[in-house]
């Protein structure tokens, strides 16, 4: 890294000798990072020799496909400082901006990168989504539109644009443009993109029945395709009904076995399988998330745990029931077996305890019944037997 340094400072010396201009500083803190990658390194190097706004464009889209987010920007505006009318360089510099959080400063080189190009769809969708995270839906919804208009095969732009449109409750307007950018003749990836899109779109608009038949023909056309199963599972789930929290529970599977480690797809089937009171399903299903995913094992654990509760509840209520049909037919140690599986903290417990009592009375008095016949048939060791 020294070695980089030096020839960093002689190169800036040089440069300035030879164009009379003061060479753009880059912070030392970034050389250091520079150190842990090869092609950064050999990056810092050419821009060292050669400071060019392209040479800077590239290092800082090198600093941002490793996250180095400060440094990329760094590198991105001394880009701009050499020059100011690279479009590549400001749209790079805000979409950083977007990835550190900065909304404001990705929305003042967006407009900026507009202005220079007012024909970029790529400029204008992703104004839309900034405008979007502001919340500034109206704003966000004018942008999208306005890079469909340039480029009405962007699937991105359209799928943006329905996001922002049902946000707004504007569901009818959504399915609206989806069907519109589907119409533009897009590409089999982006055609998908689309189709669920609308399947959602019809979903949120209560047109549960559209939603299936578009989902279903995107699961038709792309059975691997684990949004349209996710997203179809879904639209099943929220019919709540037995037949629907079935099949959502097969798309479900069907996107675990396309890819295991879909820890929503795994919570999703959780909760339908609670639905149908297959609650010993949920829990394996569920305990299987892996704790690599904090806040996806945290509530996976949480709800293994009421689903265990509800399992509880469940059987508590049908040896209730059994119990008193044992009861009914005097079948007095069955029924008790069925109340001593009810464990303390379900809800049914004092029930079942009382009930005991009821049944030990009974037992009781029953032995004492026959103690007493035993007794006056001068069966003395029968008699003590029973009591």
């Amino acid at each position: 890294l020294g070695g980089v340094v030096a020839i960093a400072f002689l190169a800036n010396a040089a440069w300035a000798f030879q164009t009379g201009q003061k060479k753009p500083a880059f912070a030392q803190s970034c050389y250091q990072i520079g150190k842990s990658s090869e092609r950064i390194s050999s990056m810092l190097q050419v821009v060292s020799h050669r400071p060019t706004a392209q040479a800077y464009n590239t290092l800082g889209a090198l600093y941002a496909g490793s996250n180095h987010l400060s440094c990329a920007i760094e590198a991105f505006q001394l880009s701009l400082q050499l020059d100011p009318t690279s479009w590549q360089s400001r749209y790079n510099l805000a979409i950083a901006f977007v990835h550190k959080g900065d909304l404001r400063s990705a929305e003042a080189e967006l407009r900026k990168a507009i202005q220079h190009d007012p024909k970029s769809s790529a400029a204008h969708n992703a104004l839309g989504l900034v405008l979007e995270r502001a919340g500034r839906y109206d704003q966000a919804v004018e942008e999208f539109k306005a890079a469909l208009k340039i480029d009405p095969s962007l699937a991105d732009a359209a799928i943006n644009l329905t996001e922002a449109l049902s946000a707004q409750k504007k569901c009818s307007a959504a399915i609206y443009y989806l069907k519109q950018a589907l119409a533009a003749n897009p590409s089999k990836d982006a055609a998908l993109k689309l189709q669920v899109a609308l399947g959602i779109a019809y979903g949120q608009n209560n047109e549960s029945q559209k939603a299936i038949d578009v989902l279903r023909a995107a699961v038709a056309s792309h059975p691997n395709s684990t949004d349209a199963h996710f997203n179809l599972g879904t639209i099943y789930a929220n019919q709540e009904t037995p037949a629907g929290y079935r099949s959502a529970a097969e798309e479900y599977q069907t996107v675990l076995r396309l890819d295991p480690k879909s820890n929503q797809a795994r919570l999703a089937l959780g909760k339908v399988l609670i639905s149908l009171h297959r609650y010993d399903e949920a829990i394996s299903n569920l305990i299987q998330v892996p704790e690599v995913c904090k806040q996806c094992f945290e509530s996976c654990q949480d709800l293994s745990v009421k689903i265990y509760n509800l399992k509880m509840e469940n059987e508590c209520a049908k040896n209730i029931q059994l119990a008193q049909v044992a009861e009914a037919n005097n079948n007095w140690e069955d029924a008790a077996n069925y109340l001593s599986t009810i464990l303390p903290g379900i809800s049914c417990y004092k029930k079942a305890q009382s009930m005991l009592k009821l049944i030990q009375d009974h037992r009781c008095m029953a032995f004492l019944a026959k103690a007493r016949s035993a007794w006056a048939a001068r069966d003395y060791q029968l008699a003590a037997r029973y009591l």
